[in-house]
């Protein structure tokens, strides 16, 4: 197994020397090996490794078993360890409880400082994932299954079957612990996983290595068809968000679709239903020279003669304004709450895009203003260089509709954080510093 990681990291480019890595530990069989083979690979790889467990307040006493198991892995390891705690269960109306734990979860990982998160997803994980894409009804993209890499992370195991991990286990004489909630069927996943793959294996016992191999190849063609429609956006683009209706109806049909389907993804988290793409389509074929089309999250397609036209129904624009502290500050029309409180010793904190921990005395001297972003905003990166505000939000694929939205906190000429980004590299409380704990809303 090590050699067949340490091929498909080179192979895939997952690390570059120096780096720092982050393992996401969550102390099953998955991620005690991909903790294990990556110390393996450290001289090869040039890299340094540490670990990271996120304690959800989920499965009771199981959970801090979980947490206790990966500490002590750690320092049997004698490698640094980051533990993160969050009430997982304390999610919004309409919002699930899975995504909401993935959310912190994710959160936390990024708030550590680090050049790569290692997550540990297997050949199984990825026919896991591609059948329920297909159930969904996908296209290529979702069929390609789970991404080798994206943003700072990556990957290392994709290749590799939970077979071969517990084989590598056991050679290793490495010990892991259970998730009782892995044997049940109450999510989609675990169905799929002691129902469906096992008579799937009895017809093809390859399977997990088949699926990939085909997830490779599906994603090496999603990425070049991509290629191709941006390079037909880029043909097409006459200003911002402005398109020639004609370069767009001349392309083959296929084309004109992933065309406006990538679009689309610029204003979005995740890809629209394929029926927002048709719409879309059905608009530039339209004989109505200013005919539009209402989008989800107040976004608007509008015809103009000869142009296409994607814009937000309403402008938001909100004052510069002190935040309370401690206390609650509401943004008015825009539906913004961010509530400050004190924290003397900060402890077992898991920052998120959302909710993060500033270090207080590094500003005790002067307030703190939430205002609009602006043109020329910078923030700083983990590993201390700036990137531009703009360019970052576009990268984290936040929303058209939520960028004018976002609240962006600042001290004298400082940008300390921002909503749906999080806290700057430089003003990021550690463990123990005081520090002040910002909480947003939207």
């Amino acid at each position: 197994m090590k050699a067949k990681v340490l091929d498909f990291c080179r192979r895939e480019g997952l690390f570059s020397p120096g780096d720092r890595v982050i393992c996401a530990l969550s102390g099953g069989a998955d991620s005690v090996a991909l903790l294990a083979v990556l110390l393996e690979l450290r001289e090869e790889l040039q890299i340094s490794v540490e670990a990271a467990h996120f304690h959800h307040n989920l499965r009771g006493t199981e959970a801090d078993r979980d947490a206790a198991f990966c500490r002590s892995l750690c320092q049997g390891l004698q490698i640094p360890f980051h533990l993160g705690k969050a009430d997982s269960t304390a999610y919004q109306s309409g919002e699930s409880l899975e995504l909401r734990a993935r959310q912190l979860r994710y959160g936390f990982l990024r708030s550590l400082p680090c050049d790569r998160i290692a997550t540990a997803h297997t050949a199984d994980d990825n026919t896991e994932t591609v059948l329920q894409h297909l159930l969904r009804g996908s296209g290529l993209r979702g069929l390609s299954g789970i991404p080798v890499k994206t943003e700072i992370l990556v990957r290392p195991l994709l290749p590799v079957t939970r077979e071969e991990i517990e084989t590598y286990l056991r050679e290793k004489a490495l010990t892991w612990v259970e998730d009782s909630t892995n044997r049940e069927d109450f999510c989609q996943r675990n169905r799929l996983r002691h129902r469906v793959i096992p008579a799937l294996q009895w017809e093809q016992p390859g399977l997990h290595s088949q699926v990939f191999r085909q997830s490779c190849l599906l994603r090496r063609e999603d990425a070049f068809l991509d290629r191709l429609a941006e390079d037909l956006l880029q043909k097409a683009q006459t200003g911002e968000c402005c398109y020639d209706r004609q370069i767009l109806l001349r392309a083959d049909p296929v084309l004109c679709d992933r065309a406006l389907r990538l679009l689309l993804r610029s204003f979005y988290p995740a890809d629209l239903a394929m029926a927002h793409v048709e719409e879309l389509r059905k608009l530039l074929q339209s004989a109505k020279p200013s005919a539009q089309l209402s989008l989800p999250r107040g976004l608007m397609a509008q015809r103009r003669y000869g142009q296409l036209q994607i814009r937000e129904r309403r402008a938001w624009s909100f004052p510069t304004t002190a935040l309370q502290i401690p206390g609650e500050t509401i943004i008015e029309d825009t539906g913004v709450k961010i509530c400050c409180f004190f924290c003397e010793n900060l402890q077992n904190f898991a920052n998120t895009p959302f909710h993060f921990a500033v270090k207080y005395d590094m500003i005790t001297q002067s307030r703190i203003f939430v205002r609009q972003r602006q043109e020329g905003d910078r923030f700083l990166m983990n590993g201390g260089f700036h990137k531009s505000l703009k360019k970052l939000l576009i990268e984290k694929k936040i929303p058209c509709d939520l960028r004018q939205r976002l609240p962006v906190f600042t001290s004298g000429q400082a940008l300390l954080g921002v909503g749906g980004i999080g806290v700057s590299a430089d003003h990021r409380a550690e463990e123990g510093q005081p520090a002040l704990i910002i909480s947003i809303e939207i």
